[in-house]
């Protein structure tokens, strides 16, 4: 039947089974080991775009993490200034108050220490006073009393004198 068109049978069977070597050879020693390489450089542009999305996102999320700590720092340096800044005005105000202290002791002081001299000068104008009236009362006394009368008196102005002062 195939004689009728033309065709050798056998050339046609030799013909097939030269094909299917061929597609055997070539599908063992070229298509099989191209579609490896083909699949195998899939394999790693998969994984670098994989490995590439996992790197964004750590970027990401480093970014994220950063700010955050960077936020923190923000808000704890800020905490800090206000802190010292707190402690500042307690110092500035103990040491406000403390001069303040020391200033009303100081004038304390001045004022005790003005009494305390006023005081003396008081005692020292009595003793120069009662001196001069002493030294007058016996240059007018000294001829009109006696020695005896004259003692009497002075001691009687002497001790009313010392009471006064006690």
């Amino acid at each position: 039947m195939l004689d009728n068109i033309g065709i050798d049978g056998r050339l046609l069977t030799f013909q097939i089974i030269n094909f299917l070597v061929l597609m055997i050879v070539l599908n063992k020693f070229l298509y099989k080991p191209v579609l490896k390489i083909i699949q195998d450089r899939q394999k790693e542009i998969d994984s670098g775009l994989k490995l590439k999305e996992e790197m964004e996102e750590k970027v990401e999320s480093l970014a994220k993490d950063r700010e955050n700590v960077l936020k923190k720092a923000r808000i704890e340096a800020q905490k800090f200034l206000e802190q010292k800044k707190q402690e500042a005005g307690k110092v500035r105000e103990k040491i406000i108050s403390d001069a303040r202290e020391e200033k009303e002791e100081m004038v304390a002081s001045g004022k005790r220490e003005i009494e305390a001299n006023r005081k003396e000068m008081e005692k020292l104008m009595q003793q120069d006073v009662l001196e001069i009236a002493f030294n007058m009362t016996q240059k007018v006394l000294k001829d009109t009393l006696k020695k005896k009368d004259h003692e009497t008196i002075i001691r009687s102005q002497l001790e009313k004198l010392s009471k006064t002062n006690s």
